[in-house]
């Protein structure tokens, strides 16, 4: 009081205040909270407001003084008024100046000192861009529902997300839509969901219609009742063999760091090997070997004479001959040491033993897409382990990619459509998700995919980020990183949608950019609703069907056992066979190859002795 009191104020301004209107007025900024809501959360939301209107005032005039927060209830007319002044207080008097600059209040630009503006901006979509289709959220304030329209839900999706941000949520809101069009009749497409992390799975379970139970196929890698068996060079699920080679290939490279042609020539001629074997017309399911069966192959050269006797492609039988048994000893090992070890790792994984080393699928995978069923995939990586659940998930996906190619030659409306749903994309590597997105829409097929980061997805490829930004028809961006939000602004409008915006989104709040009929929306933000919670007792149920195709350890035991057994009496009868006709031959020795003295590699004679051929002997070590 007795600072104003001996301040000195400017003439002009006095002029200025006395020769025009002025009027008795006061400014109050409301914040609409919901019911009970705490005044903590009124201070937090108005102070920063409060403090913004200091842009008004004058070094050497009057000033904006900031009252005390408290209830208003708009019922009371009165409550609106101008408080009275009080006996210390003057009165709300604002001159032509400050009323005019009252129709701009303070906004995001207006830089108040140490008052950051918090929040992201609201937009409304357009009418017809969310009308019909998939209930997937609302607008600010639940006042209006949003959904994705039918045509919007046949096009590749993308959500990127923190994680816990609510893509997950999203994702299940398309799965449960096509699920119930399915159960209506209304939809005749396959269904594939792969979850690394099996919340998506289990939530979508509950989620499936009573009439679809018989339909619906659980692979769950951490079930508790037993565990199935993925036999990934089953020819009965798997049948194109350079496909099925190519795909162990190219999830092996992405998840062994060291990587060399040497490596992946010794893992090629093994998968091919073996999968011809079983695709032998004498070899029946329960025959089959696995990619387990690699170590023994690599290592004993009794079986591989066992193997190789169903094998008639003459490139491996030249390749095991030739090129296999050249190698000198010192340079085999060296050689298959980096394959044997990543081969032992599944082999020493109680779990990945259990599933990988079945000779026979226990779920008819392939069966399953051509007649549109539903298969939900919980690779469960924290239970089965990154790589078990990265080669199961990266096979079953590249197995839909061959399986709806296949239908190329089918007339158009013959074609069997699907729904492939990956969460945490990059943790599956060796899917060839650009060839995917590029071609399978052509075929009726459509991905969801969603990722924590854009950066992770440069680990699966060089040019993976702009490919699938290409090709994608709907893009949800939920509150991500900073460095994402830079490239994704431009993505989602950046007149629209600052950087700022993109990382201060709630938790289920979103920006949605998509493409509608033959038009590209303009952005809008949304909020994801939360599933309602199903039935329970239905995803109990299945899973308790899938029960029919889980083994047991004993059973899986019994079975390697029995495999075992059926191995050794074929090594016993080719040995007599050939005791017999070295004996009728007056050659009473066996040509055994690792008896042998180690040869020189062909081509390669006039190489130093520790240098491999290729020159790679510094790649693939172990």
């Amino acid at each position: 009081w007795q600072a104003s009191r001996n301040r000195v104020f400017d003439p002009r301004l006095i002029e200025e205040k006395v020769s025009r209107l002025a009027f008795e007025a006061e400014i109050e900024v409301t914040a609409v909270l919901p019911p009970g809501g705490a005044e903590e959360r009124a201070h937090d939301l108005l102070e920063p407001v409060a403090a913004a209107y200091r842009h008004y005032d004058h070094p050497a005039g009057a000033r904006l003084h900031a009252g005390k927060v408290r209830p208003v209830l708009p019922t009371t007319p009165a409550a609106l008024h101008p408080a009275p002044a009080g006996l210390l207080r003057s009165r709300g008097v604002l001159g032509v100046r400050e009323v005019a600059a009252l129709w701009h209040p303070p906004g995001a630009k207006d830089e108040t000192p140490l008052v950051a503006r918090s929040g992201a901006r609201v937009l409304i979509p357009q009418a017809r861009a969310v009308k019909g289709g998939a209930l997937v959220g609302t607008t600010a304030g639940g006042a209006k529902e949003i959904r994705f329209p039918e045509d919007l839900l046949r096009r590749h999706h993308l959500y990127v997300a923190r994680t816990r941000m609510g893509k997950s949520t999203l994702m299940e809101h398309d799965v449960a839509h096509k699920l119930r069009e399915k159960a209506a009749g209304r939809d005749r497409d396959a269904i594939i969901v792969v979850d690394p992390h099996a919340d998506l799975v289990a939530d979508i379970l509950r989620q499936v219609p009573e009439s679809l139970v018989g339909q619906v196929r659980l692979l769950d890698l951490a079930g508790e009742r037993g565990y199935p068996g993925i036999n990934l060079l089953d020819t009965r699920v798997f049948s194109d063999r350079d496909r099925t080679a190519d795909s162990v290939v190219r999830v092996a490279r992405g998840l062994w760091e060291q990587w060399g042609p040497r490596m992946q020539s010794i893992l090629e001629q093994v998968v091919k090997t073996l999968h011809e074997h079983n695709a032998h017309p004498a070899t029946a399911a329960e025959e089959q070997y696995t990619i387990l069966d690699g170590l023994r192959l690599l290592s004993d050269d009794r079986f591989r004479t066992l193997v190789l006797k169903r094998v008639a492609d003459e490139f491996l039988l030249d390749w095991w001959e030739r090129e296999f048994k050249g190698w000198r000893r010192e340079y085999r090992a060296d050689a298959l040491a980096p394959v044997q070890t990543r081969l032992s790792y599944y082999a020493s994984s109680k779990r990945a033993r259990a599933i990988l080393g079945q000779p026979r699928s226990t779920i008819d995978l392939r069966r399953t897409i051509l007649d549109g069923g539903v298969l939900l995939v919980s690779t469960a990586q924290a239970v089965a382990g990154r790589d078990v659940a990265a080669l199961v998930g990266a096979s079953v996906l590249n197995l839909a990619d061959a399986v709806i190619r296949e239908q190329g030659e089918l007339p158009q409306e013959q074609r069997r459509g699907a729904l492939v749903v990956v969460d945490e994309m990059q943790s599956m590597p060796g899917v060839d998700y650009e060839s995917m997105l590029s071609e399978l829409g052509k075929f009726g097929a459509s991905l969801v995919l969603a990722t924590q980061s854009l950066a992770k997805l440069d680990d699966l490829s060089p040019t993976m980020r702009d490919t699938l930004l290409a090709n994608i028809g709907c893009l949800a961006v939920f509150q991500v990183a900073g460095s994402d939000a830079r490239q994704l602004v431009w993505e989602l409008d950046r007149d629209r949608v600052s950087e700022e915006d993109v990382v201060s989104l709630p938790v289920h709040h979103a920006y949605v950019r998509a493409t509608v009929g033959t038009e590209r929306a303009p952005a809008f933000s949304m909020e994801v609703l939360k599933p309602d919670g199903g039935s329970p007792a239905t995803a109990e149920r299945i899973r308790e069907e899938a029960s029919a195709y889980l083994l047991t350890e004993e059973e899986i035991a019994a079975q390697r056992a029995e495999g075992r057994r059926r191995v050794d009496l074929w090594l016993d009868q080719m040995a007599e066979e050939d005791d017999k006709k070295a004996g009728s031959s007056g050659k009473a020795e066996r040509n055994d190859p690792g008896d042998q003295p180690p040869k020189e590699p062909r081509g390669n004679r006039q190489r130093s002795k520790r240098q491999p051929p290729g020159g790679d002997s510094g790649e693939d070590a172990a």
